[in-house]
């Protein structure tokens, strides 16, 4: 059984797999095997996996969003500990050696993250040198809310244990925004979980997608994990609440202030309003005090002539 399975989901990326393929087979640590979850791409992806021979799992499913192609990915997976890297971007060298050293070090903790660097061009990255190791641990993924950083980076800066990560279900099995966030919840309690702070783990390409569609997905996925909490589906029940509530706080808040910001002020007030009693209870004042101010900066007389939600 290899120590890591690498899931690289992907659609209609092939040019770009190559390059995130690349990065996997220079990692520094050689004890993994690599996924390629192909979410029904129409393009040559298949054959791009296929130039790597038995190095590459290739397993195809119709187009169905990014959470079940990674659950795809986990049904197959063979290894100790699961770890993803999306298809358009690029891991260092150094990702899986580091990762590898932390567990050792942290008696296999259930859940280990990092952070990442946006980039236009690779190759400086990937000669570069990783700085000095520098984490953190924590009794479970809800602890951070009690310090100060309570934002990690996205899906290809984590490794979670196999048999933690199918015990929560995976990813959410539908298309939405904000599927890490909720994985990240429904892992909360589970003991042990390490923050990378140093070196950073991912290579993060920044896109130039539509940021008003963009917004509204993440709005969506903002709605799916204050239902989710609303309903008593995370972890914790009452004694973590608290702690809860602020690492979603920190995710939401940024969100409804961009809304509106960029004009979308139904979304925004939307999701403010559904947090209020969370915002009381944190006692985020200033937030309470900024949505009206903000509303009436940017938005129309209105608060629902534009950006209303549909749906």
């Amino acid at each position: 059984m290899p120590l890591f399975s690498v899931i690289i989901p992907t659609y209609n990326r092939a040019d770009f797999l190559i390059r995130a393929l690349d990065s996997v087979f220079a990692q520094e640590f050689t004890d993994y095997e690599v996924i390629v979850a192909d979410d029904g791409s129409t393009d040559a992806t298949a054959e791009m996996a296929a130039r790597y021979g038995d190095r590459v799992r290739y397993f195809r499913q119709d187009n169905r969003g990014p959470g079940p192609a990674r659950n795809l990915g986990i049904r197959q997976a063979q290894a100790e500990y699961i770890t993803f890297l999306d298809s358009d971007d690029i891991w260092f060298p150094w990702t899986l050696r580091t990762f590898a050293r932390v567990i050792a070090d942290h008696n296999q903790p259930a859940f280990v993250a990092g952070t990442s660097v946006e980039f236009n061009d690779a190759l400086p990255l990937l000669r570069g040198r990783p700085a000095a190791l520098g984490c953190d641990r924590f009794a479970d993924y809800y602890t951070i809310a009690n310090g100060e950083l309570l934002w990690i980076g996205g899906t290809c800066a984590v490794a979670i244990r196999a048999d933690v990560l199918r015990s929560v279900g995976g990813f959410a099995d539908r298309r939405i925004y904000m599927e890490d966030l909720d994985l990240w919840m429904k892992l909360g309690v589970a003991p042990g979980f390490v923050l990378v702070r140093t070196p950073a783990l991912f290579g993060y390409w920044q896109q130039g997608q539509s940021a008003v569609s963009d917004l509204e997905a993440c709005c969506r996925g903002g709605d799916f994990v204050i239902d989710q909490e609303s309903t008593g589906r995370y972890p914790g029940g009452e004694d973590r609440k608290w702690q809860r509530l602020r690492i979603l706080s920190v995710h939401l808040r940024p969100l409804s202030i961009a809304c509106l910001e960029r004009g979308r002020i139904g979304w925004g007030w939307r999701l403010f309003y559904r947090t209020l009693g969370w915002s009381v209870r944190l006692r985020r004042l200033k937030y309470i005090a900024a949505i009206p101010l903000l509303t009436i900066r940017f938005g129309p007389t209105s608060l629902f002539l534009r950006g209303e939600p549909r749906g």
